[in-house]
């Protein structure tokens, strides 16, 4: 609630997305969102509105375990995912490391498919890696746009906003113009203009109009063909998810 008020995710239709060990996507709402299918929890908001969210166990964490596989720090792996392209070759990594909730597979495993004799590179791993992130995320905005959830801009938090390569996958995944909040720390930030509003009795909305700021320079667009390419891939990545679904059930 409070990184939701500290990027400025107050007004109905904005959205935000942090990537850290696990991956968090919420958004606000006029009205309540309810998702029969249990992808998203339905909570209440202190702006007075509602705060549909969705949660994944894993995020970087598939980039970490892998970068920690291949020896490199943060910026080889970086490096070496940019090298690999859109689908990484038909690599897919499930990364279900410490079993998950979005889908519900408690007893997930991390599991990769789609290796062969051309494809299996260290590049390849690495960019599956960061997208398998990025398409279990994806995963609940497809749920908050089917109950109408109509969103127009992604604000990205949390370690994984630090790269330029992963900002450009989560454009381009969703489909979404991307955007970076000027205050890293924005759940402290939240909390601290939450006070604000009270004490100066002001609506949220307003206080976070006027004190919210973005990064210039770290923002991202979608590009139409990457757009496209991901659709396919992620896809055929949803397919593979509900393949493994009768083991790790």
């Amino acid at each position: 609630m409070m990184s939701a008020i500290g990027t400025g995710t107050v007004r109905s239709g904005s959205l935000t997305m942090s990537l850290g060990t696990s991956g968090t996507l919420f958004g606000s709402s006029d009205q309540a969102v309810v998702d029969p299918n249990g992808m998203l929890a339905a909570f209440c908001s202190s702006s007075g509105g509602w705060l549909p969210l969705l949660c994944t166990m894993n995020c970087t964490v598939s980039s970490e375990l892998t970068r920690s596989l291949l020896g490199m720090d943060v910026k080889a792996l970086n490096e070496a995912a940019a090298k690999a392209p859109v689908g990484a070759m038909g690599v897919r990594m499930l990364p279900f490391f410490n079993g998950e909730r979005t889908p519900n597979y408690p007893h997930g495993k991390g599991t990769v498919f789609g290796l062969d004799g051309t494809n299996y590179t260290r590049e390849n791993l690495a960019r599956s890696a960061m997208e398998s992130s990025i398409y279990g995320l994806r995963l609940g905005f497809d749920a908050f746009r089917s109950l109408g959830f109509q969103a127009t801009v992604v604000t990205l938090v949390g370690g994984g906003s630090k790269s330029a390569l992963w900002r450009q996958m989560s454009s381009d995944v969703l489909g979404l113009p991307v955007r970076v909040p000027a205050m890293e720390e924005s759940a402290a930030f939240g909390g601290c203009l939450q006070s604000l509003a009270l004490l100066e009795k002001k609506p949220l909305a307003e206080v976070c109009q006027k004190h919210v700021a973005f990064q210039e320079g770290k923002g991202a667009e979608p590009d139409p063909r990457r757009v496209k390419a991901y659709e396919e891939v992620y896809q055929d990545w949803k397919r593979l998810v509900d393949f493994v679904g009768p083991l790790y059930r």
